[in-house]
């Protein structure tokens, strides 16, 4: 491969990044716009489904976003009833934030028609690419998840 076409670390990540973020306009304007539910709700949603009910800053943690936008991504949602507030069970001061089954149906239908974009396409890729970059994004992912972990646990 000529050198020019070699990236350095960091450009794989802007690449990354770039991609991430044209995904993201595309699912709003295509997917979430339409179900009337923002990008950052779905992965709240996720969070929840993967984690179990969590408190609020957790997720402010785990999304990377500000105070004020959690709280009005879950009054959003819990308008929608797509989540619950309960008290927490040892202090009552403590709010905790759970996936309702209507949440959880948002979700499937949701993925749904996501996978229904995916398999367009993945047309355009070669079975060989399609492994190797499900092997790739696998392995990035894994990474990323024990390095959430390691993070998170320090302010939990």
């Amino acid at each position: 491969m000529p050198k020019n076409l070699l990236l350095s670390e960091n450009q794989n990540i802007q690449l990354i990044m770039v991609a991430s973020a044209r995904i993201d306009a595309l699912g709003n304007f295509l997917l979430f716009k339409p179900a009337q539910i923002s990008f950052a709700g779905f992965k709240l949603l996720k969070l929840l489904e993967l984690h179990g009910p969590l408190l609020p800053s957790a997720l402010l943690l785990r999304l990377g976003s500000t105070k004020s936008n959690i709280t009005q991504i879950l009054h959003s949602l819990e308008k929608k009833q797509l989540i619950s507030r309960q008290q927490g069970e040892h202090d009552h001061r403590q709010v905790i934030i759970s996936l309702t089954v209507t949440g959880s149906q948002k979700i499937a239908e949701l993925t749904a028609k996501m996978q229904e974009a995916e398999l367009q396409l993945e047309q355009h890729f070669s079975p060989e690419e399609l492994i190797a970059h499900q092997a790739f994004f696998q392995k990035l992912n894994n990474l990323l998840y024990v390095c959430e972990q390691e993070t998170f646990k320090k302010y939990e």
